[in-house]
């Protein structure tokens, strides 16, 4: 059990002869239950109550641990989880946007006056990778199609 939840349950007041959060019986629906829970609390039920919990649950935790080790806790595989339950959130899109406003912060900073760009500073060295690259352009065709360089070539399995 998780943390938060073992925390919330601890927190719960004790009463005689209580034993479970969602009681179950045969012949109960879990689903029909909880909805019926979250409706007394004045909440709107969602279509997929248990799926939307699971969805959420692993995208906080993909957010704090690697996959293969929540896809293991979860009980599913990376390729099940980017699929069916990994969402992006609003603090996914508010870091983008910080990085991108930063990005654009540091472009106008390394602009002069008159907004076209200085002079390189003298403690940037010319970049390799690009200039292997260029390298690597086919000379023949004439239009500089890039050919693949088997020396940056790198096997991802």
């Amino acid at each position: 059990m998780f943390p938060e939840l073992a925390n919330a349950l601890w927190e719960l007041p004790e009463t005689e002869g209580t034993t479970f959060v969602i009681y179950r019986h045969r012949g109960c629906n879990l689903r029909t239950r909880f909805s019926r829970i979250i409706k007394r609390a004045g909440v709107k039920p969602s279509p997929k109550p248990f799926h939307n919990l699971r969805s959420t649950r692993e995208t906080e935790l993909a957010n704090e641990y690697p996959i293969h080790v929540v896809c293991k806790w979860i009980g599913n595989s990376p390729t099940i989880a980017m699929k069916h339950y990994l969402q992006m959130t609003d603090d996914h899109f508010k870091k983008a946007i910080g990085k991108a406003a930063q990005k654009t912060a540091q472009s106008v900073s390394d602009k002069g006056a008159n907004g076209l760009p200085t002079a390189p500073r003298k403690s940037q060295k010319p970049n390799k990778k690009a200039s292997s690259l260029e390298n690597s352009q086919d000379a023949s065709s004439g239009r500089g199609t890039r050919t693949p360089d088997t020396r940056i070539m790198i096997p991802l399995l």
